[in-house]
C-alpha cells in the first residue's frame, strides 16, 4: 500500500436518469486513481494520478430542457439544521484521459454535439507548480490540438493572486492563442487576457462553429485584449484584418469599454479592394460599378444609446462621399443628423436604364409597352416613420440620366413621417435650379407640394458635362408649382393642381435623333418640325419653344403651346388628363417664307403638304402622333387666308418670299407673355371666332383672300 495507494477499476458504469435515451449516463472501460495519504491527515485530498480509459459520457436534456445531471434524491424528514459540510480541498498532480467520447443531446431541438478526445494529459510537478496541458481530439468531426500551461492547482482556490493562462489551439487551419491572467478564477473578478487568432480561411473556421451562409473572404488575423470582470468585461484593444485586396480587405481597430451596457465604443473600420465587381462572389449579385473601391469610417460612443460616425470616406468608380453623422436610438424612433459632401457622384450606373431593341428581343416577356407612366402601388408612407433624419448634402457635381447638377446644396428634413426638402439648389448647364418639396402623410394618403424653378439652363452645355451627344441646343427656363393628394403617385397626379411653364429661346434640334422615338412617331414629328424634304439637313433651327399648362383636379390644359422654327410655326392646344394619362393635343403648323411653290419659294412643296395638322393622342405611356383629318381644311384655310394664332402670319406672303405681318420675334414674345400671365392670347380667341367652316367652300373663300400678289404660282397650291 505505501503512502500513495492506488485503486484500479474496470468496466465502470453510472446509471442514467429514468427518462434518458440510454440506460447508462457514463461508461468507463478503466478507472485508476492514486492518492497521497499524508495530506488526508489535514483534511485535504491530493490525487497524484487519475486515469480514465475510454470514458463514454452522455449529457442530455428532455423536451422541457431538464438535464440528466440534475439529481433529485428522496426527501427526508425535516430535522434540525446542521452546519453545512465543508468539502475537503482537492488537487491533482496528473490527469490522463484516453479515447474520450462526450455527447450532448438537446431534447428541445433534437440536435446532438460530439466531442472526442484522442488523449488529454495534464500534469504538475508539485501542487504549487504550473499545470502543463496537451490534448488532441475532434469537435463534430473537426480535428483540434490544444497545448500550453495553466496556473497551479492550489491557485484555483486562492482569490487574491492572479492565475496565469497560456494556451495555444489549432483547428480548421487556424491558430488561436490565449495569454494573460485571471484573479479569482471561480468568479472571474479581474481579467487581463490577450486573444489572438490567425488562419487561411474564414469559411473553414465558420464550419467549425457550424455557422451557415458565411462567404469565403480569405485569410484572417485578429487580436483582442479583454480586461475587467465577468459582470463588466472590457475590450481594451481590438485589431482585425480580414481578406485580401483581390476580393475585399477589411480592417477593424479600436476598443469597446463596456459592451454589456453598449457604452464606450470607439472603432475605426475600412474595406477596400481592387475590383468592385469581385464582390459578386460574396453577395451573389452583380455589382453595378467596376473598378477599385474603398470605404472607411469611425464609430464612437455619443452618449446614452447614441453614437457618432465621423471621418466617413467612400471612394467608388466615378463616385465619392464623405462626412459625419450622429445617431440617437433613445427616442421612439432613431434620430439621424448627417452632414455629407462629395466632389463627384455619377449615379447613372446605379439607375436602371430602359432596354434597347436588342435586349427587348431577347426578353419578350418584358419588352411590351407599359400601360401607365405613374405607378399605382401604394406609397410606402410607414417607411418615412422608421426614423427622423436631418441631412445636409453638398456636392460639386451629381450626374443622372436626366441631368448634370453642379454645386448642389440639399437640406432634407424627415420628422414624424413628414418629408421636407428646403430647398435643393444647384447649377444646371450654367443655369440655376431650385426645388422645394413637402410630403405630409395623412393616414394612408399624403399631401404633396412641389415647386421647381429653372433659369437659363443650357441644354447643350449640360450634355457635354454628361458626356452624351448634344441632341438639343438652347437655354431653358421653367417654373412648376404642383399640389396633390393621394395614396399613390397615380392618385396624386389624378388630383393634381398647379401649373407648368417651360420656355426656350434660340436653339437647334439634331434631326437624326427624332428617329429614336419610333418609325411612325418619328416620321410625323419630322414632318411637323421640318416638312421640307430637300431642306432637312442635320439640324432644325429653333426660334423659341413656349409651353404653359394650367392644372386643375388632374386635368392639364394648355394656355399656350408654341414651337417656332426657321421654317415652321407649330401652335398647339388641348389637354392632358393626368388621371387617365390620356393625351388630346392638336398641333397646327404654319409655313414661313422660303417654303413656297416652284418658281416662288425655294422648295417645291404644296401647301396641302406643309400645313397638315397633327393630333397627339393615345396615352403618356404610348403616345401617337398622326394627321388630324378633322382640322385639315381649317388649317389650310388659316394658312391661305393669312390668319394664324396670335396674329396673321400670312402664308401667301411667306410663300412669295415676303415678310409676314408679324415676325418671329413678335410671335415668340406674345407666347412668352401668355406663358407668364397665364392668359390665353387674345389673337387666338379672336381667330377661333373668325375661322371658316371646315368645308371645301371655306377653303375656297379663304383662298380668294390670299390669291392677290401670288400670281400664277398659287394655282398649284393643291398640287399633291
Amino acid at each position: 500500500m505505501g503512502l500513495s495507494p492506488s485503486l484500479s477499476v474496470e468496466n465502470v458504469s453510472f446509471q442514467n436518469i429514468s427518462w434518458g435515451s440510454r440506460p447508462d449516463l457514463a461508461k468507463i472501460k478503466r478507472f485508476e486513481v492514486q492518492v497521497a495519504l499524508v495530506p488526508m491527515l489535514s483534511g485535504n485530498i491530493s490525487v497524484k494520478r487519475l486515469v480514465l480509459i475510454e470514458p463514454d459520457i452522455l449529457i442530455e436534456t428532455d423536451k422541457s430542457g431538464k438535464s440528466n445531471l440534475v439529481f433529485e434524491p428522496a426527501k427526508k424528514p425535516e430535522t434540525t439544521p446542521k452546519e453545512p459540510t465543508k468539502l475537503p480541498a482537492l488537487s491533482f498532480q496528473q490527469v490522463k484521459l484516453e479515447k474520450v467520447n462526450l455527447t450532448y443531446r438537446d431534447g428541445v431541438t433534437g440536435k446532438s454535439t460530439m466531442l472526442k478526445l484522442q488523449s488529454l494529459v495534464a500534469d504538475s510537478p508539485s501542487m504549487g507548480s504550473p499545470v502543463r496541458i496537451s490534448t488532441k481530439g475532434s469537435y463534430n468531426d473537426k480535428v483540434f490540438d490544444v497545448s500550453g500551461t495553466l496556473g497551479p492547482i492550489l491557485g484555483i482556490r486562492d482569490t487574491s493572486k492572479p492565475w496565469p493562462v497560456k494556451l495555444e489551439a489549432k483547428a480548421a487551419g487556424a491558430t488561436f492563442t490565449v495569454e494573460g491572467q485571471i484573479t479569482d478564477l471561480q468568479n472571474l473578478k479581474a481579467l487581463s487576457l490577450v486573444l489572438n487568432a490567425q488562419g487561411s480561411s474564414i469559411l473553414e473556421l465558420a464550419k467549425l462553429g457550424e455557422l451557415k451562409d458565411v462567404p469565403e473572404v480569405g485569410p484572417f488575423k485578429a487580436m483582442v485584449k479583454i480586461t475587467g470582470s465577468k459582470e463588466k468585461p472590457s475590450l481594451e484593444a481590438l485589431d482585425v484584418d480580414l481578406g485580401t485586396e483581390d476580393l475585399a480587405k477589411v480592417k477593424l481597430t479600436g476598443s469597446f469599454k463596456d459592451p454589456m451596457a453598449k457604452k464606450g465604443l470607439d472603432l475605426t473600420f475600412s474595406i477596400k479592394g481592387k475590383e468592385l465587381g469581385s464582390l459578386q462572389k460574396l453577395t451573389g449579385q452583380e455589382a453595378p460599378l467596376k473598378g477599385p473601391f474603398e470605404v472607411s469610417a469611425r464609430a464612437a460612443d455619443g452618449g446614452e444609446k447614441a453614437f457618432k460616425i465621423s471621418d466617413l470616406k467612400v471612394s467608388l468608380p466615378n463616385m465619392d462621399l464623405g462626412g459625419s453623422a450622429d445617431v440617437n436610438m433613445a427616442g421612439p424612433r432613431p434620430q439621424i443628423k448627417a452632414t455629407l459632401s462629395s466632389q463627384n457622384m455619377d449615379l447613372r450606373p446605379l439607375m436602371p436604364e430602359k432596354k434597347g431593341k436588342e435586349d427587348s428581343a431577347k426578353s419578350p416577356k418584358t419588352s411590351g409597352k407599359k400601360d401607365k407612366v405613374f405607378p399605382s402601388e401604394p406609397l410606402f408612407l410607414e417607411g418615412l416613420k422608421a426614423a427622423d433624419a436631418e441631412v445636409q448634402l453638398r456636392a460639386k457635381q451629381i450626374i443622372t440620366h436626366q441631368m448634370a447638377l453642379d454645386d448642389l446644396a440639399l437640406d432634407l428634413l424627415l420628422k414624424d413621417g413628414a418629408l421636407n426638402i428646403r430647398p435643393l439648389k444647384a447649377l444646371v448647364g450654367g443655369g440655376n435650379l431650385e426645388v422645394s418639396l413637402a410630403l405630409q402623410p395623412q393616414g394612408k394618403e399624403a399631401d404633396l407640394t412641389l415647386a421647381v424653378r429653372m433659369a437659363s439652363v443650357d441644354i447643350g452645355r449640360m450634355a457635354k458635362e454628361m458626356q452624351v451627344t448634344e441632341v438639343l441646343e438652347g437655354k431653358i427656363d421653367a417654373e412648376v408649382d404642383l399640389r396633390g393628394r393621394g395614396g399613390s403617385v397615380a392618385q396624386i397626379m389624378g388630383a393634381l393642381n398647379g401649373k407648368s411653364v417651360l420656355t426656350m429661346g434660340k436653339g437647334r434640334l439634331d434631326n437624326k435623333y427624332i428617329e429614336l422615338m419610333g418609325a411612325d412617331l418619328a416620321t410625323s414629328l419630322f414632318n411637323l418640325v421640318n416638312p421640307f424634304e430637300k431642306e432637312k439637313g442635320n439640324y432644325t433651327e429653333i426660334n423659341c419653344l413656349v409651353s404653359r399648362f394650367d392644372i386643375k383636379d388632374g386635368l392639364a390644359q394648355s394656355t399656350v403651346l408654341l414651337f417656332d422654327t426657321s421654317r415652321m410655326s407649330v401652335v398647339g392646344e388641348g389637354d392632358i388628363n393626368l388621371k387617365t394619362e390620356g393625351l388630346d393635343l392638336s398641333l397646327e403648323p404654319s409655313p414661313k417664307q422660303g417654303a413656297g411653290l416652284p418658281g416662288v419659294g425655294k422648295v417645291g412643296v404644296s401647301l396641302s403638304e406643309v400645313v397638315k395638322p397633327f393630333k397627339l393622342s393615345g396615352t403618356m405611356a404610348n403616345p401617337s402622333l398622326g394627321i388630324d383629318p378633322a382640322k385639315t381644311a381649317t388649317t389650310v384655310a388659316k394658312s391661305v387666308g393669312g390668319a394664324a394664332l396670335m396674329g396673321p402670319l400670312g402664308a401667301a406672303a411667306a410663300l412669295s418670299g415676303g415678310k409676314s405681318a408679324q415676325g418671329d420675334e413678335n410671335l415668340c414674345a406674345k407666347a412668352l407673355e401668355a406663358a407668364r400671365s397665364g392668359v390665353k392670347p387674345e389673337a387666338a380667341s379672336r381667330e377661333k371666332k373668325s375661322l371658316p367652316e371646315k368645308t371645301a367652300e371655306g377653303v375656297k373663300d379663304a383662298t380668294k383672300g390670299a390669291a392677290e400678289g401670288v400670281g400664277s404660282g398659287l394655282k398649284k397650291l393643291f398640287g399633291k
